[in-house]
């Protein structure tokens, strides 16, 4: 999502030559109705934009979409509002101009970030515990999710 055509028509190119999917939107506006079409696992958005910011799209997203990871880019450095966005839940932040490579890894980063933690969602691991009883023995305890077994 960005309201420059160059920049979404190049990001599109590295990602389809990449493998990914990939559909640009010119504003934030045009990018939810593509999502309230479409199933997507990741939006890649810039933060200054006419109309909706990208913030404010990042706050959308997160309250209809919990699961969609999204990327903020930004050609201004200002570490107040990089820090806003990963605090309502943006998984990075990346400078203009950046390079193909450096978009392709905080891109595959952040898919991977958002495999795991739906996975853990799905199916928590296991973590065991060792539990001190009497006269210094121990006794193993799962924990699963919330539930506590000994």
């Amino acid at each position: 999502v960005d309201d420059e055509p160059a920049l979404c028509e190049l990001v599109q190119r590295y990602f389809s030559q990449e493998g990914y999917e990939c559909f640009t939107s010119f504003s934030g506006e045009e990018a939810l109705g593509l999502m309230q079409r479409n199933h997507f696992d990741m939006v890649v958005t810039d933060i200054m934009m006419p109309g909706m910011s990208g913030i404010d799209l990042l706050i959308i997203i997160k309250s209809l979409y919990p699961d969609v990871a999204v990327l903020m880019i930004s050609a201004v450095e200002d570490v107040r509002t990089s820090s806003q966005a990963v605090e309502l839940g943006a998984y990075g932040y990346v400078l203009k101009p950046f390079s193909k490579g450096q978009l392709l890894i905080d891109v595959a980063s952040a898919l991977e970030r958002r495999r795991v933690t739906l996975k853990d969602r799905e199916d928590p691991p296991d973590t065991h515990l060792m539990v001190p009883q009497k006269r210094g023995e121990r006794r193993r305890v799962l924990i699963r999710g919330n539930d506590i077994d000994d």
